[in-house]
């Protein structure tokens, strides 16, 4: 089973999930000041590690002690990740603009045999 709409990103071997949803719209438009489809358009890493502080949270356990913008920045550096960053970033944008069409926003993190209600 898959779940729908999840943007999964790994950092330092960390998985975390972005979830496309209404409420972390509200906060990638305001920690980057932006509106989604200029953010999708126009990627760019420190839009990606905004988005990241604001809308990501680790898959299983607790947040990692360098989980803070310079932290962020470091580890993405030392994977060299700034393009998968973005690829992320982009996706999490596509999910969320494309909520109303395949992937309702209601069910986002349903499994494939839950229904749409």
């Amino acid at each position: 089973m898959k779940n729908r709409g999840f943007v999964t990103f790994t950092l330092d071997d960390v998985e975390f999930e972005l979830v496309p949803s209404f409420e972390n719209l509200d906060r990638l438009e305001s920690v980057t000041n932006k509106p989604i489809y200029t953010i999708a358009n126009q990627p760019k890493l420190s839009d990606a590690i905004k988005c990241i502080l604001a809308c990501a949270k680790p898959k299983y356990g607790n947040m990692p002690t360098w989980f803070n913008a310079n932290g962020i920045f470091e580890k993405i550096n030392a994977e060299n990740k700034a393009v998968d960053a973005c690829i992320a970033l982009v996706n999490f944008c596509t999910g969320v603009l494309s909520s109303g069409s395949e992937t309702d926003i209601k069910t986002v993190g349903a499994d494939d045999s839950d229904a749409k209600k």
